[in-house]
Parts: C-alpha cells; sequence; structure tokens
C-alpha cells in the first residue's frame, strides 16, 4: 500500500467503492465528516476543516475559538481527477512537502493516488516527522474509504 523511496516520497494508493466524483467531494467537500481529528490535526477536538477550492485556495483547521492553523496552499485544482497542495500543517511554510492526490476511474470504483514528496524541506526532521505520516496516512485513507462507501 505504500512506500518511503530513495526520492523522499511517500506513495499511497486504495481503491473505494463509488465513482470517482463522488469520492473527490467526499475527500475535498466532505473531510470534517470523515478526518481523525483526535490525534492529526493543530488543535485537537472539536475542529473544522476549510477548504478554499481554487488555485491559491487555503486549507485550514478552525478550533471552536476561532483560531485558524493553515495545513496548507492549493497549487492545482483539476475536480474531479486531481489537487495538487502544499502541506505542512502547524508548522511553517518554509517546511512545506507537497500533496499530490489523483483520482481515477477503476473496475471497482475509483482508484485514490496520494503522493507526499519534498521531505527534505524538514531537514533533520524528515526521518522522524516521514515515519509518521507513512502510518498516518493508512489511518487516514482507511478512514476515507469508509466514509466514501458510507455516504453513497
Amino acid at each position: 500500500m505504500s512506500q518511503m523511496t530513495d526520492e523522499l516520497a511517500l506513495h499511497k494508493s486504495i481503491v473505494v467503492a463509488c465513482p470517482v466524483e463522488h469520492a473527490f467531494r467526499i475527500f475535498t467537500e466532505r473531510m470534517n465528516d470523515w478526518w481523525p481529528y483526535e490525534d492529526h490535526s493543530i488543535f485537537g477536538g472539536d475542529t473544522t476543516i476549510v477548504w478554499e477550492p481554487h488555485v491559491g485556495g487555503r486549507v485550514y483547521e478552525r478550533a471552536q475559538n476561532g483560531e485558524e492553523g493553515m495545513w496548507g496552499t492549493i497549487v492545482a485544482w483539476d475536480p474531479p481527477n486531481s489537487f495538487v497542495m502544499t502541506w505542512h500543517p502547524g508548522r511553517g511554510e518554509e517546511t512545506a512537502q507537497d500533496l499530490s492526490v489523483t483520482f481515477t476511474k477503476a473496475p471497482n470504483g475509483t482508484r485514490v493516488d496520494l503522493a507526499h514528496t519534498g521531505w527534505g524541506r524538514l531537514g533533520d526532521r524528515m526521518a522522524e516527522i516521514g515515519g509518521h505520516y507513512d502510518e498516518g496516512w493508512d489511518l487516514v485513507l482507511g478512514r476515507f474509504v469508509e466514509a466514501a462507501a458510507r455516504e453513497r
């Protein structure tokens, strides 16, 4: 399901049992229904993820008290086929990795391919943080698969 390559890239692929348009919508518009906030968010607990769905748009987390924490900025937006964004939740933009997610029609639904690159920008923390993300994306994508099947 995943691999960390010599080029400092983390790749994940899954198949969800729904059409491409539905998978893209659940991933981007309905993330609040499935994202594991309890341990994969800046503020934890009762927060909201906000997508500004256009190139240059922000993806950020909003706490109940209104505080906002940036996750990244959308650099390519091609619904329902793909998006690319910077990725630096709770960290400075100078440490941002690149996150690319594509949605492709598959025999039993939609193949979702995630590529998380640019780990070198984390410097000495690259190996530590990269290891957490390898496991973290498995959890996140597992929750996404469940939500996409549930919300048909």
